[in-house]
């Protein structure tokens, strides 16, 4: 995925179902990148998207020709994107931005059997991580 100079659109839980269909959604991300995968269903629906299941990393793959081994995800919330980026062999960093601080302390037993490849403050020193 590639990433582009822009202003970030943050996003809230039930941003993408409630406040924004899903296209225009996905036309304001295109400013920053390539495309996005989003989970519509409520976290009590069974669909096989919702982190920590692998269905959106899959459609991603497929769409993409992505090889896992050479992907990271980033995120905040181990018990969901941990668990997700470790169930297909990506590289896991966790920013302890948003709920990554919790993630890592009394939330930690939710993904205790994995570890993230990197912790960092912020999305801006993950990418850096990265890059270097």
């Amino acid at each position: 995925m590639k990433i582009s100079k822009c202003s970030p659109l943050p996003i809230r839980i039930g941003l993408a179902k409630i406040r924004l269909p899903s296209q225009n959604f996905r036309n304001s991300l295109v400013l920053c990148f390539d495309d996005a995968f989003i989970c519509p269903h409520d976290q009590d629906e069974e669909c096989k998207c919702r982190k920590p299941r692998t269905g959106l990393l899959i459609e991603a793959s497929q769409k993409y020709n992505l090889d896992y081994s050479r992907c990271e995800v980033i995120g905040d919330v181990g018990s969901t994107d941990m668990l997700a980026a470790h169930a297909v062999g990506a590289m896991k960093i966790l920013v302890q931005t948003g709920w990554g601080k919790g993630s890592l302390s009394e939330y930690r037993y939710t993904w205790a059997n994995v570890e993230p490849d990197y912790v960092a403050e912020n999305f801006l020193e993950a990418v850096r991580w990265l890059v270097q």
